[in-house]
């Protein structure tokens, strides 16, 4: 590991001296309540950096409640304002079958798929991208490549964004002719297909035939430029 990736200077250190504040994340006996660091939730989400400025009544009463949210997916935000790591994989069973392990890695793949959206409703980029990485490794430890998210992501999202961009590369280096013949073209798919016919054009074969561009451990799918942000993984 590269010192440059450990040392940091003192003044940057999130002061852990400050308030714990109270997230209660759903709602009746679904809901769970989270104790975080105040000035680490500010320094990862702009929402709570807005929920808790002076005057508002979150900052008064220290507790921001999150009724549509799930527990499951807000716990892997919060390890990772901790620990910088997206605890998301679950343990491969001895013996585990090809199709085990498609039900597996397929659950895991929705589950950050929800992450995402609930890093964007929470204006939290460095999640986002840390997400969109974790995606790329799941799909890549388990031989997956996603052929049925397109539809939701493209529902859930708006405009062009690094995870819409990721499902569209995904299509074009590795969907086969079947994969695209075989889909029923609706309202979602048109905008989709849209994307993937320019993506398509931009792209030689040379190209296509080399890495795929997911492949490349770069920031292609990250939006912390376009928010004047430093990667997570700085």
């Amino acid at each position: 590991m590269a010192w440059s990736t450990i040392r940091r200077l003192m003044s940057e250190a999130p002061n852990l001296a400050t308030e714990q504040l109270t997230i209660i994340v759903g709602t009746g006996a679904d809901s769970k309540s989270f104790y975080v660091h105040e000035d680490l939730l500010q320094a990862h989400s702009d929402f709570f950096a807005a929920a808790l400025h002076k005057g508002w009544k979150e900052a008064e009463d220290r507790i921001v409640r999150l009724p549509t949210e799930r527990p499951v997916h807000f716990g892997l935000f919060a390890h990772f304002v901790y620990f910088g790591k997206i605890y998301s994989a679950q343990m491969k069973p001895e013996g585990e079958g090809r199709e085990a392990r498609g039900t597996r890695a397929t659950a895991e793949l929705d589950m950050l798929h929800a992450c995402w959206l609930m890093g964007d409703r929470l204006m939290a980029v460095a999640f986002k991208d840390a997400v969109v990485d974790t995606f790329i490794q799941t799909c890549t430890d388990d031989r997956r490549t996603p052929t049925s998210m397109h539809e939701a992501v493209y529902a859930g999202t708006a405009g062009p964004n690094g995870l819409r961009s990721l499902l569209v590369d995904y299509a074009v280096w590795k969907w086969k002719k079947g994969a695209i013949a075989e889909r029923e073209v609706d309202e979602l798919w048109v905008e989709f297909f849209r994307d993937f016919a320019i993506r398509i054009c931009e792209v030689t074969e040379e190209e296509r035939e080399g890495p795929a561009p997911y492949h490349q451990y770069d920031c292609r799918y990250h939006e912390h430029a376009a928010a004047s942000k430093p990667c997570y993984r700085s």
